[in-house]
C-alpha cells in the first residue's frame, strides 16, 4: 500500500499520483475443485499476463473478449477450459465485476500457479 504517514511521499503523490493495490491469495482445496486456469483482466493487464505469467502463457494463450461472458467491454477472459469460465463467470460474478470494473485489474485462478516465466 501507499505510504501515508510520510510527508515526502504524500507531497510526491500530488505530482505523481499512485494507486493502491491489494493482492489476495486464496488456497483452494485440491479435493473440491477440478484442474483449470482462468484469468479475467483488463486489456493492458491481459497482454502482460499472457506474456509474463508462466501458467497463462502456456495453457491460455487465447484471449476472448469479455463481452461474450457478460463482462464490460474493456475486459478479456483467458481460460484453459471454456466450461470453467462459463461456470465461474455466472450472473452474480459478472454483475460484481461490472459494478466495480474501475477497481478490478485482474482475477487469476490457477491450480498450477508458478509465477512469472523464468527467462
Amino acid at each position: 500500500l501507499i505510504k501515508r504517514q510520510d510527508l515526502n511521499a504524500v507531497l510526491s503523490q500530488l505530482v505523481r499520483p499512485q494507486n493502491d493495490q491489494a493482492h489476495l491469495k486464496i488456497e483452494l482445496s485440491k479435493d473440491e475443485s477440478d484442474n483449470f486456469i482462468l484469468a479475467v483482466a483488463t486489456k493492458k493487464t491481459a497482454m502482460h499476463l499472457t506474456r509474463d505469467i508462466a501458467d497463462i502463457a502456456t495453457y491460455c494463450p487465447e484471449k476472448r473478449p469479455g463481452d461474450k461472458f457478460g463482462l464490460p467491454s474493456g475486459f478479456f477472459v483467458m481460460s484453459e477450459v471454456a466450461e470453467a469460465a462459463s461456470a465461474i463467470l455466472d450472473t452474480r460474478v459478472t454483475q460484481a465485476i461490472t459494478k466495480y470494473s474501475q477497481l478490478v485489474d485482474y482475477i487469476h485462478i490457477s491450480d498450477q500457479y508458478s509465477g512469472p516465466k523464468q527467462q
